[in-house]
């Protein structure tokens, strides 16, 4: 990707009197008032060069050009990654320049002044998943150093994904698309797996003959077995507790990190296994990605899951869709896991309809902790996990599994309980 220009106009530079400037008023201030005072005119040969080195500063034409080599830089959580800054002026002296993160670890930072101007190497890491801008903050001066200025600018824009672990178990659905994968499905085919013995019957293939049972029952018989398949999975991210009014605790955000890093590990695994994987995300503007296969794919579902958790601050200033999702977003016979704190009802209207549609249907519970923003009594606490057993109930009633992911457990391990049978597709109604 080639980087963009990032220009700062003169206008956008807030020249201030530099400390000598600072100085030297002073010392000019005091010479005409002890002239004034003690009737001294001789003091005013010392003032004069002082009046005209301040009175010739006047402000500063300069300016600043800094440009990046690549515009956005990608890497994985507590990975590093290097980007080079150039810093052009014009009319002014580049004379400090410093890069800087609140939340990315500057690691190694190598400033070289050229003639063309000042190129800033850096090394940075970022410890967890997001999207980063490092701050580039540039000291300049003009006007023989009696005017500086403060410039900050983010010419790179960092997106760091989620480092998602190796998963064994992956939920599956019974109803499998007809093409061909790992899992085995329900319908006869090419595969492994025994499925049954029948008679022979003129077409049938050579090599599928058992000669073992044609020999006790005198008659030719053939080995049946299963297909194998691959399937569809869906990971849905839940971030409309994110946008509430009433702002977002720290247990909700920590929820719905949960739930970009547990879809990333999903769709990975499923990737892995030449399934299709895709992901829908709610909460804002409804973004999707459809499913597919390869290890391209993965990248697409990673940036789409990075724009999913919004800023601080970032509540209720987009509006989000309704709460069905729109016709045809969802292959046939796909399974979808969703991974919500189960804050908001309108994922229990999503969910169902989905069931409707044809589809399987899997909740991962990713809020671990009371959603609140201090200490509570403990009949509150009570309360509330009596009201998430009750929705975990009516779920189940629905035919839509909930799981939770507790603490000091991986996505894996939540994820087993669904793997243990494969999950039922309910047919539409016509």
């Amino acid at each position: 990707m080639t980087g963009a220009t990032r220009y700062a106009p003169a206008a956008s530079v807030n020249w201030r009197p530099s400390p000598l400037a600072v100085t030297l008023t002073v010392l000019a201030s005091a010479t005409l008032i002890g002239a004034v005072l003690l009737r001294r005119v001789e003091f005013l040969a010392f003032a004069a060069p002082l009046l005209g080195a301040l009175l010739s500063a006047g402000r500063p034409s300069g300016h600043v050009e800094v440009s990046s080599d690549r515009d956005e830089e990608h890497c994985f959580a507590s990975e590093s990654v290097d980007f080079a800054v150039s810093v052009t002026a014009a009319g002014c002296v580049v004379e400090r320049v410093s890069v800087t993160g609140a939340d990315v670890d500057v690691v190694d930072t190598v400033v070289t002044w050229t003639s063309g101007g000042t190129v800033v190497r850096c090394q940075v890491r970022a410890p967890s998943w997001g999207r980063f801008a490092p701050t580039v903050t540039i000291a300049l001066r003009a006007a023989s150093g009696l005017r500086t200025a403060t410039v900050v600018r983010h010419p790179v824009r960092l997106r760091v994904y989620p480092h998602p672990e190796p998963m064994r178990t992956a939920p599956r659905t019974t109803d499998l698309p007809d093409r061909i994968g790992a899992h085995i499905g329900r319908r006869l085919g090419a595969g492994v797996e025994f499925a049954g013995i029948r008679p022979y019957v003129p077409g049938n293939q050579l090599r599928m003959v058992n000669w073992h049972a044609s020999a006790r029952r005198g008659r030719l018989h053939v080995t049946e077995r299963l297909a194998e398949r691959s399937a569809t999975v869906v990971a849905l991210i839940d971030a409309w507790a994110l946008r509430s009014p009433g702002g977002c605790p720290p247990p909700v955000r920590q929820a719905c990190s949960l739930a970009v890093a547990g879809a990333t590990q999903l769709a990975r695994a499923a990737l892995r296994r030449g399934d299709q994987a895709g992901v829908i995300a709610l909460g804002g503007p409804l973004c999707w990605v459809r499913p597919d296969i390869g290890r391209r794919q993965f990248y697409r579902i990673a940036d789409a899951v990075l724009d999913t958790i919004p800023a601080e601050g970032d509540t209720a200033s987009r509006t989000g869709h309704s709460d069905l999702l729109p016709r045809g977003i969802l292959p046939p016979s796909a399974l979808v896991v969703a991974f919500t704190p189960l804050l908001d009802s309108r994922i229990a209207t999503t969910l169902n309809d989905v069931r409707l549609r044809g589809h399987a249907v899997a909740v991962v519970d990713v809020l671990r902790d009371l959603p609140t923003r201090g200490e509570t009594d403990p009949l509150v606490g009570a309360m509330w996990r009596w009201e998430r057993t009750t929705m975990y109930r009516n779920f189940g009633l629905l035919g839509i599994p909930v799981v939770a992911w507790p603490h000091d457990s991986t996505v894996d391990e939540a994820l087993a309980p669904l793997a243990l049978r494969p999950l039922t597709v309910r047919r539409p109604s016509p």
